[in-house]
């Protein structure tokens, strides 16, 4: 069985949480549920937030060649969690996220496939809770 390598190795962290940002920032702010996952992410790759609050937005064209393609993954993944932090995934999310996915030389495809399999991932969280809860799934 072939084993994963760390998420960390070959992995952009800087770029990662300045796509967040800017995928949070697309209806206008974030919400305090985009700040909270934020900055969770921010403490688990051990980067100042605060600091990445105050750089410029990214041109992800232009670093786009440089990145791994398991981080533009985990980006348009995360991205598309974010955008359902607040329970109301935004057309204006969904665009920008489309966007995202198109600037890291994705297509729409792997949006699609990721909102999918998320989606799935999520009702069986969900089924599982109920079970625990002693509730029919």
């Amino acid at each position: 069985m072939k084993k994963s390598l760390p998420i960390t190795e070959n992995f952009d962290g800087v770029s990662y949480l300045q796509t967040l940002i800017a995928v949070a920032m697309s209806e206008g702010g974030m919400k305090p549920e985009e700040i909270n996952y934020i900055e969770l992410q921010a403490k688990l790759l051990n980067l100042d937030l605060d600091h990445m609050l105050d750089r410029p937005q990214l041109d992800l064209k232009k670093i786009a060649p440089r990145l791994s393609g398991k981080t533009k993954r985990v980006i348009i993944r995360d991205c598309i969690t974010l955008a359902h932090m607040d329970r109301d995934y935004a057309a204006s999310e969904r665009l920008r996220i489309l966007g995202v996915a198109n600037d890291l030389g994705l297509g729409s495809k792997v949006v699609e496939q990721m909102e999918e399999w998320l989606k799935q991932y999520w009702s069986l969280l969900d089924q599982g809770e109920r079970l625990l809860n002693g509730l029919e799934p």
